[in-house]
């Protein structure tokens, strides 16, 4: 069956494998490519299942992190650099089984069409503003 978490980054969603012979902790770190931080997941995506989100702790200040401006938008937080990676549960070490990867990615990837589409439209409902 396997782990897989859930990755957003501005090229869109995708589903990641976890390497079950790693700590749970680990294959987040991996995942953002450093120490992991919480964020609120968005209800439009979370939708009441209490899924929580990760980003690099240190995304703003770490060499080679491309701004997550898709994340941004989607999330309602400024200055995303990275990938978000979406979780199952409240404690690091509950990540998805295929299926609901998938329905994940699907949620995402309609919300990351929209927002690519007309960036400036979206920005103001999901609590960011754009210029």
């Amino acid at each position: 069956m396997g782990k897989y978490l859930v990755i957003l980054n501005d090229e869109g969603p995708m589903a990641v494998k976890a390497d079950e012979s790693k700590d749970d902790l680990v294959n987040l770190q991996e995942a953002v490519g450093g120490y992991i931080e919480p964020i609120v997941t968005p209800e439009r995506i979370d939708r009441g299942n209490g899924y929580i989100s990760y980003v690099n702790e240190n995304g703003l200040f770490t060499e080679g992190l491309k701004r997550n401006q898709i994340g941004e938008i989607l999330f309602g937080y400024n200055m995303l650099y990275g990938n978000i990676v979406i979780c199952k549960g409240d404690t690091p070490n509950t990540f998805f089984d295929s299926q609901e990867a998938l329905e994940v990615m699907k949620i995402i990837h309609d919300y990351a069409e929209k927002i690519r589409k007309n960036p400036s439209a979206y920005a103001g409902l999901f609590g960011r503003q754009t210029k």
